[in-house]
C-alpha cells in the first residue's frame, strides 16, 4: 500500500468540511488534489479508490457517499492537514488496517511475519533485504499509525496495542471473522497460568540437568504475548545430536488427579505441522494457593501418541453452518 494515512483521512474530512455526505466525482477529485501532500506517491484517483477499497467512502454512479467509519475518522480529523492526529490512527488501525472484513487490503502479510517474544514481550519481525515493495510500504503506514517501530534491523509492534493485534491474528488464523470468543472462566485462567509458570521452571531445570545450561536463555513464555500461537513455551530439546533444536511446549493442567484437557481446533492444527517438535506438558493436582501441581507428563507428537496411549476424546462444542 503506497496511500499513506493521512490521505485518507485528509479526504474524509472534506465531507466534514463540507457538512455534507454526498459530493460528485468532479468534485471529490478536485477537493482531493487541492488538500494533497507535497511528498505524495499517489493520484487523486488512486486515494479515491483506496479509500473505497477500505469503506471508507461508497461509490453511487457518479457521486461518492461517505460511510459511518468515514464520517468518524473525518470528525476526528477534523480538517485537511499534515499531521495525523491521534483518535484518527486508532480509527484507521481498527477499521481500515486490522479490519478481517477488508481481507485483501489489510495489512496481514505483514503482520503474519512477526513473532511473539518473550524477551521484548511483544511480537518481533527481524527486517531482511528481500522484503518485497508491499512490505516495505505497510512497515511505513502501520509505523505511521503508531501501532509499529523500528529498531535497527527490528519491526516492533507497540504494547498498547498488542489486544487488538493477537485478535486479528487469531481471525487470520481461524478463518472466522464473525465468530465471538468463549469467555473463559477466571479460575481455568489462573489454573493455566500456574501451569505454564511451573512449566518454565521444569523446562529450565531440564536443560541444566542435562547440561546445556547455556540453552536455558533461550525458553520463552510466549503465550503472554501471542494467544494463540498454537503452543505457550519455546524451549530446546536438550537432547540427542541437536540439542538446539526447537521444542514448542502446549501447557495443560487440571485440578483433578487425572489428565484431562481441551486440545482447541488451532493447537492440533500445529500440532499436525510441527510433528515431533510438538510436546504437551500435562499437570494435575493443581493447588493454586501453594502454588504446586504434579507432573508434568510429556507427551511427543500428540497427534499420534495419544491415540496409542488410549485417551479417551469427548467432544464438548460443535460448530453447525448452513450449506
Amino acid at each position: 500500500m503506497k496511500i499513506k494515512p493521512l490521505e485518507l483521512a485528509n479526504l474524509c474530512t472534506l465531507f466534514h468540511s463540507l457538512r455534507t455526505e454526498i459530493l460528485s466525482d468532479k468534485e471529490l477529485l478536485k477537493y482531493v488534489r487541492k488538500t494533497m501532500l507535497i511528498d505524495s506517491n499517489s493520484t487523486p484517483h488512486e486515494i479515491v479508490s483506496h479509500a473505497i477499497n477500505y469503506n471508507l467512502i461508497e461509490k453511487e454512479n457518479f457521486t461518492y457517499r461517505i460511510t459511518t467509519s468515514g464520517k468518524i475518522l473525518g470528525k476526528y480529523q477534523d480538517k485537511p492537514d499534515f499531521l495525523l492526529k491521534e483518535k484518527s490512527k486508532k480509527i484507521l488501525i481498527k477499521e481500515c488496517f486490522l479490519n478481517l472484513r477488508l481481507f485483501d487490503f489489510n495489512c496481514k502479510n505483514l503482520i503474519m511475519l512477526f513473532e511473539p517474544n518473550s524477551f521484548f514481550e511483544t511480537f518481533v519481525y527481524k527486517r531482511t533485504y528481500k522484503e518485497s515493495v508491499e512490505i516495505v510500504n505497510w512497515i511505513k503506514v502501520l509505523d505511521g499509525v503508531n501501532l509499529i517501530y523500528t529498531e535497527n534491523k527490528h519491526v516492533f509492534v507497540r504494547k498498547e496495542h498488542l489486544s487488538i493485534v493477537n485478535e486479528f491474528i487469531r481471525g487470520i488464523r481461524n478463518h472466522i471473522v464473525d465468530f465471538n470468543d468463549q469467555v473463559i472462566d477466571n479460575e481455568r485462567n489462573k489454573i493455566g497460568d500456574l501451569a505454564e509458570e511451573i512449566a518454565v521452571d521444569y523446562e529450565v531445570n531440564r536443560l541444566k540437568k542435562n547440561g546445556y545450561v547455556e540453552l536455558t536463555k533461550l525458553v520463552q513464555r510466549i503465550s503472554k504475548i501471542d494467544t494463540s500461537a498454537g503452543f505457550d513455551i519455546i524451549s530446546c530439546q536438550g537432547t540427542g545430536k541437536y540439542p538446539e533444536k526447537r521444542r514448542l511446549i502446549e501447557v495443560k493442567g487440571t485440578q483433578s488427579d487425572k489428565i484431562q484437557f481441551i486440545w482447541s481446533k488451532n493447537e492440533r492444527n500445529i500440532a499436525t505441522r510441527e510433528g515431533k517438535s510438538y510436546w504437551l506438558y500435562c499437570f494435575t493436582n493443581i493447588n493454586i494457593a501453594k502454588r504446586e501441581a504434579s507432573g508434568p507428563t510429556c507427551i511427543n507428537d500428540p497427534i499420534i501418541q495419544l491415540s496409542r496411549l488410549n485417551y479417551k476424546v469427548e467432544p464438548i462444542d460443535l460448530l453447525y453452518i448452513e450449506s
